[in-house]
């Protein structure tokens, strides 16, 4: 049986990390805490204790850790509608719409709280790290108003989420990240864009989507293509080959994948690093990793390394729907690499069977939580996704050299321009072509959360 210690810790860590957000205190307790435990598991494994012994040894502190945790009281959501005036810092993890971002309460009666903010039609939407000052009304999070609509505030509310607030005013704070000129290029060059096209960009490339109109996020809806928008995997995947394929050519072999990893975290600090992303990124840099000391690595252990990570950092990220769908989706595709013959030496295995399986193990992976959360469940969305992915390729190809090279030359600048609005044109047909084609049972309906 092969060793995964990481995947261990991470078991070991989960319940008092979980805890330790509950009672406020810093996540490195609970993960150093746990760490001891781990070690002490160790010894107690080499001098000869019992399976009894070593359960009782890692459930105690645990289940102490959680007593002490639901014995804690939290503050009481706004049970009506109220104004309110705060200073609120936006946090990454998105809202229940494009146009909500969440935000941690500075001062005000909900200090230190989660609030959802809805932010006004035509604002951008602020980058996490960016202080707001906001005059408006604070609600209680919405419930479902109609038999078997989904609660979309469901997740929210476990991860400890306040309150709602529709402001009247918002003002952004001077300062911010060292990043926000960079993120404001690309939003300038969205806008020359126009259209169905820029929102695309700005989707692709900040994580976005509150300029996308309706019924171009519907077809995305529809087909289950919305994970190609969320900044995840396949994406990543992409842009390795994209910034691999010239680094091969000028540097040593040994360092293309810790270059092309550094590019990637650099292009993930200007999309505001959400979980998918995140994810993605610490598999990719463990991966580089082991290129690099040419040693082999372990699915499972690598995606517990991204989990302890991600908790470490955002010790409610559990809560959030987006964690949860990440990492089962991963968790379905190392799950699945090997038995669908992924790793085969046969070129139809490899690069037929594996994407296919892949794509649907990833699918049913994440499918009992998309039914609890949304309600929907698009099961063509596996064929739909090897349909859209090479036109999603060209798109962020495109869109990352502009991206790179705009300001060069006029010339150059302008070819690139009309590449990146090319292939972002031709991925939108794509989707709404799929769309149409689309059978018309396509989405299964399930009990909500």
């Amino acid at each position: 049986m092969k060793r995964r210690p990481a995947l261990h810790l991470l078991l070991l860590t989960l319940p008092g990390i979980l805890a330790a957000d509950r009672i406020e205190i810093p996540p490195a307790l609970p993960l150093a805490a746990s760490s001891v435990l781990f070690l002490a598991l160790l010894a107690s494994w080499r001098a000869g204790w019992t399976r009894a012994s070593r359960a009782a040894l890692v459930l105690l502190p645990s289940l102490l850790f959680l007593v002490r945790a639901a014995s804690v009281a939290v503050p009481g959501a706004p049970s009506a509608d109220v104004p309110v005036e705060l200073r609120a810092r936006v946090v990454m993890g998105g809202g229940t719409s494009a146009r909500s971002v969440r935000a941690k309460a500075l001062d005000g009666p909900l200090r230190g709280r989660i609030v959802e903010i809805r932010m006004p039609e035509g604002d951008p939407l602020p980058s996490p790290g960016r202080t707001l000052r906001i005059a408006g009304r604070m609600r209680p999070l919405p419930l479902p108003r109609n038999p078997g609509e989904p609660d979309r505030n469901a997740a929210n509310r476990r991860r400890g989420d306040a309150a709602r607030i529709d402001p009247e005013q918002v003002a952004l704070e001077p300062g911010g990240s060292a990043l926000e000129p960079v993120r404001e290029r690309v939003r300038g060059m969205a806008e020359s864009l126009g259209g169905s096209e820029g929102a695309l960009f700005l989707a692709l490339f900040l994580a976005d989507r509150s300029t996308l109109e309706p019924e171009l996020t519907e077809a995305f809806r529809v087909t289950g293509l919305t994970h190609l928008l969320a900044l995840s995997g396949i994406n990543i995947g992409i842009l390795y080959c994209v910034f691999s394929a010239p680094l091969s050519l000028i540097a040593p072999r040994r360092a293309v994948p810790i270059l092309t990893v550094l590019l990637l975290w650099a292009f993930g600090a200007v999309a505001s690093l959400p979980i998918s992303l995140l994810r993605a990124l610490i598999m990719a840099s463990v991966l580089a990793a082991g290129r690099l000391v040419e040693r082999p690595l372990d699915g499972w252990n690598t995606l517990a390394f991204a989990a302890l990570l991600s908790i470490a950092g955002d010790p409610g990220a559990p809560w959030d729907v987006s964690f949860r769908l990440s990492f089962a989706a991963t968790a379905g595709i190392v799950a699945a690499a090997r038995p669908l013959g992924f790793h085969g030496s046969c070129w139809w295995k490899k690069w037929i069977v594996g994407p296919i399986g892949i794509s649907i193990a990833a699918q049913a992976s994440t499918m009992p939580i998309v039914l609890r959360t949304f309600g929907t469940f698009a099961p063509f969305g596996a064929i739909a996704t090897l349909l859209a992915s090479p036109f999603n390729a060209l798109a962020l190809a495109a869109g990352t050299a502009w991206i790179l090279l705009a300001g060069i030359h006029g010339t150059v600048d302008g070819i690139l321009e009309d590449a990146t609005w090319g292939t972002a044109l031709l991925f939108r047909l794509a989707v709404e072509r799929i769309a149409r084609s689309t059978p018309p049972l396509p989405v299964l309906t399930g009990p909500t959360a």
